[in-house]
């Protein structure tokens, strides 16, 4: 698809397997630098969720500008486990409360972040183990919640909007997928998995003198060894989804004006990645600016029902 609101997100998407693999193995051959490093790995994660859903509501603009005003309810199945009914799927509501449910994972994750740098400073960070006393516990809980919220709120957005997606070609899943996917593999297996099994001694380690190099591995080192091999691998088959995913499609782009100054490497270049930094701080501020308004607008909804 040629259209430039959807091109940019796609380029911006297709930069995470590679830079995210890389810093997750620099993170092992540093292990004392690791939670700085994986600092810009999670900056990379927020930057492509952000993309993803942003990029899927670029191919749906023709569909909600065809809406126009209408209020069109939609009956859906999430997930094939429950149903749902919203009264307009292209209304200001249900795209704030979606808004809202998305940005807050990309939010929390740079959040977190800092906060697993600035308590590992500390020193009461306690990667290596579940201790109530550290934070690392409290930031996997509320990981977990924030990753929950985000998953629910897409799986909900990729139900109400399947007709869009089946009508225009879009192949909305299997670029959820490819975000969402190895994110959640790299938590639940990678995060929470491997720190349990690190925890029942499963994962557990050499004193050396087992060892060919005569190098002792304590059991968090181990851990992280095989968590790179696991991000790595993810990565890979990623990458090579992407290819299809996010390469080219049939999608029909609006046709450009012939007066357009097509843009050079450099500012495509910083158009493509340096641009996302304004556009996400812009969506965010958008999204604050309509929740407002849609709380106004209940309130006043309330009072008029209450004269009535």
């Amino acid at each position: 698809n040629s259209d430039p609101n959807v091109q940019r997100h796609k380029l911006r998407v297709l930069l995470y397997p590679p830079f995210y693999a890389t810093l997750a193995w620099l993170s092992y051959l540093r292990y004392d630098y690791s939670t700085t490093i994986t600092f810009f790995a999670t900056l990379f994660e927020a930057f492509a969720v952000f993309n993803l859903y942003v990029g899927i509501q670029a191919y749906l603009a023709p569909f909600r500008e065809e809406a126009a005003l209408t209020k069109v309810p939609i009956d859906a199945k999430v997930m094939f486990l429950f149903n749902i009914h919203i009264k307009s799927k292209f209304g200001l509501h249900y795209r704030v409360i979606t808004d809202m449910l998305v940005f807050q994972y990309p939010l929390w994750a740079m959040v977190d972040a800092l906060i697993s740098i600035i308590s590992s400073v500390k020193g009461y960070y306690c990667p290596e183990s579940y201790n109530l006393h550290g934070a690392h516990v409290y930031l996997v809980i509320v990981n977990f919640a924030s990753l929950s919220l985000i998953l629910t709120a897409l799986f909900t957005y990729l139900a109400v909007f399947d007709e869009e997606w089946k009508r225009g070609k879009i192949k909305a899943h299997g670029m959820f997928w490819c975000v969402k996917g190895p994110i959640m593999i790299i938590f639940y297996f990678g995060e929470l998995l491997l720190s349990g099994l690190t925890m029942a001694g499963i994962i557990h380690g050499t004193t050396g003198e087992t060892s060919s190099d005569g190098i002792a591995w304590p059991a968090s080192a181990v851990k992280q060894g095989i968590f790179v091999i696991l991000v790595c691998t993810v990565m890979c088959v990623v990458s090579f989804l992407m290819a299809r995913y996010f390469g080219p499609d049939e999608t029909p782009a609006p046709s450009l004006d012939p007066d357009t100054k097509r843009m050079g490497v450099g500012m495509a270049l910083v158009d493509a990645y340096l641009g996302y930094i304004p556009e996400f701080l812009y969506n965010v501020l958008c999204c604050g600016f309509d929740s407002y308004r849609l709380v106004r607008k209940r309130v006043e909804l309330q009072a008029r029902k209450r004269h009535e």
